[in-house]
């Protein structure tokens, strides 16, 4: 009797144990499900504009993906004023400086460019040949840090870039054809964007990558040392001598960062027009590409009206999506760590270029499928090269800081994402999120 209680009793521990296991990362599952969503779910919505409305206005939807900053202020004041505990200026943003001025303005600078880029390429290439010449911005981040920040790489990590260029590269040699059903879509976004053929937007996805990466790679070498004693220097002045905490400044580098961009950008939209008769006054014929809407949907009013209501919260979801995937990334980062982020980022760089692909029906030969499989390959060698390289690195006589231990795992962190945190302030973090 006594040997049958204490098997019932193992058994109950070990279920308490296991049902304590799955609450304790029930969280870090939802996080990772929810960033797999949203950093998908951005190239997916503009694919299904491009394909369902014809829509292809490239500056528009590079607008609404700088336009992330709408939702970063109502956060900055909220974790504003949870520092200071709602005092009277708890909900004041603090004062810029010039110094800090010209370095947002810097950064929105190259920010713009590579959202033109982006945008004007993913309405015309299929999404998922575009999300899987995305991933080209590894190449360049190691290339672009070896040439300016002189840093080191085993020869599992060169290996891992070879592999990759040579599984994106056979693909954008020979790029997949269009599918019939996609093709007047397509047409309308190359005359939007000016582009000749795919090839030449497959160039401008990779001219893209490449300035991401060089705008980080200038971020890390010159501005962020800058920005950050900068920083210290405007928080010595005030009366509160508080540092605040990682996730404001993260925060707020990008809401100003976004907010500079945004302004450029509309800028250029006005000039060029983009907004002469405005949505509001063209009829939803002509947003609606004829084989999806025309040729099947029997114009009406209650119809359009519907469809209006389906295009504005597409339209909305681009930016939102991309404030959600800026957040989550961070907690997921800050929740357990950088080296999680860096496989569930290789995972979703390999996963991606599939799912896109059946969900949109988009042509995939053999071709993009030994390519993809290819560059998963050189994604999944490069993540373990770089976990394995940090490793040898907090072993050895001269061990890396956390800093340098947790972030440069996580490619293009904004400058003030990479501040040391203690144990309090993570957790802090972690209940503000």
């Amino acid at each position: 009797c006594s040997h049958h209680n204490n098997n019932n009793n193992r058994a109950k521990d070990d279920a308490l144990l296991y049902y304590r296991t799955i609450m304790s990362v029930w969280d870090l599952v939802v996080a990772i499900i929810a960033y797999f969503v949203t950093s998908l779910g951005g190239v997916a919505i503009v694919k299904f504009l491009n394909y369902h409305f014809c829509f292809s206005s490239w500056l528009i939807l590079a607008l609404l993906s700088r336009a992330a900053w709408l939702f970063a202020v109502p956060l900055a004041v909220y974790l504003r004023g949870r520092e200071r505990n709602g005092g009277p200026s708890s909900c004041c943003l603090p004062i810029m400086s010039a110094k800090q001025l010209q370095i947002y303005v810097v950064v929105a600078l190259g920010l713009s460019l590579v959202e033109v880029l982006n945008t004007m390429s993913m309405t015309v290439l299929p999404g998922s040949l575009y999300a899987l010449i995305k991933g080209t911005d590894v190449v360049w981040s190691m290339i672009l840090s070896r040439l300016v920040l002189h840093k080191s790489y085993s020869w599992y990590q060169v290996l891992a870039v070879i592999v990759i260029v040579v599984g994106i590269g056979a693909v954008v040699m020979k790029p997949p054809k269009t599918t019939e059903s996609h093709y007047e879509a397509t047409e309308k976004a190359m005359q939007a964007a000016h582009v000749a053929n795919s090839s030449m937007a497959a160039a401008m996805c990779l001219l893209g990558a490449f300035c991401n990466s060089l705008l980080s790679v200038i971020t890390e070498a010159t501005l962020k040392d800058t920005l950050r004693a900068e920083h210290e220097r405007m928080l010595s002045q005030t009366e509160d001598q508080q540092q605040p905490s990682k996730l404001v400044l993260s925060n707020e580098y990008a809401m100003w960062t976004s907010f500079f961009s945004f302004l450029l950008l509309i800028g250029t939209a006005v000039i060029t027009g983009q907004f002469s008769g405005g949505l509001g006054t063209t009829n939803f014929e002509q947003l609606s590409c004829s084989d999806n809407y025309m040729a099947h949907t029997p114009a009406s009013d209650s119809n359009s009206r519907a469809q209006w209501i389906l295009l504005i919260l597409s339209l909305t979801f681009v930016t939102l999506s991309r404030f959600a995937e800026r957040l989550i990334k961070h907690w997921i980062c800050v929740r357990d760590s950088a080296m999680t982020f860096s496989i569930v980022q290789a995972a979703r760089r390999l996963l991606g270029v599939f799912v896109l692909a059946a969900l949109f029906g988009e042509a995939f030969p053999g071709s993009m499928v030994a390519g993809s499989i290819l560059a998963g390959m050189g994604f999944a060698l490069h993540t373990w090269a770089t976990l394995m390289k940090r490793d040898m690195d907090v072993n050895s006589t001269t061990p890396l800081t956390k800093e340098d231990r947790d972030y440069e795992l996580v490619s293009l962190a904004p400058p003030t994402e990479i501040d040391e945190l203690s144990e309090d302030e993570e957790e802090k973090i972690i209940k503000e999120c």
